[in-house]
């Protein structure tokens, strides 16, 4: 039988956005844009845990043990993350008959710090400043469209699992890549198919 407490854990994130889109017509084609500025937060609060032997006893046992809580101290919560997103981003999409090109970039400088659940001192702190583009090429027929697109993104890092050798240790934001082609038909009233 075991104790195990982790008490006081948090995760919150926060996301502001400020935005303009617009359209308009240049070099003959149709343009829909949309230019604007993201702030984004995320911070978690982890406690280390308490996980202690305090007896043992059998599941089919009519008349279970009654075993003590360990006598550890509580466990305390403290701050293992705090990450900071400024970003500034563009995008636009022109339509030029039967194709649309689509192309963007996302300016954002990312600040983050991380600290030891158990002590609380900080173990990591990191700047990165990138400019992470995106961009799609699309064909449409009256029922049907083909595509090709690239977009990069800043993926949040995880918090390593408790019995790793770097148990609640924060992993560094990373730059996640996504290609994808693919075409979509609509079929009948109601069914759209893809293949990507």
């Amino acid at each position: 039988i075991y104790d195990f407490r982790s008490s006081g854990e948090r995760r919150r994130a926060d996301d502001a956005v400020l935005s303009l889109t617009g359209e308009g017509k240049a070099l003959g084609a149709a343009h829909r844009w949309t230019a604007g500025a993201e702030y984004f937060a995320r911070a978690v609060d982890m406690s280390s845990w308490i996980y202690d032997a305090v007896g043992s006893d059998n599941i089919f046992n009519p008349d279970p043990a009654v075993v003590p809580p360990s006598t550890s101290g509580a466990p305390v919560a403290r701050r293992v993350l705090d990450h900071r997103q400024d970003s500034l981003f563009a995008r636009d999409a022109a339509t030029l008959g039967r194709w649309t090109l689509r192309a963007g970039a996302r300016l954002t400088l990312a600040r983050e710090s991380a600290f030891d659940a158990g002590t609380g001192a900080k173990t990591a702190r990191r700047r990165a400043a990138r400019v992470l583009p995106e961009g799609a090429l699309s064909y449409s027929w009256p029922a049907a469209s083909a595509y090709a697109s690239y977009a990069e993104g800043l993926e949040l890092g995880g918090i390593a699992p408790a019995g790793s050798g770097n148990a609640q240790a924060v992993m560094p934001a990373r730059v996640a890549r996504q290609a994808e082609a693919g075409v979509k038909a609509r079929v009948g009233a109601g069914l759209l198919l893809t293949a990507a």
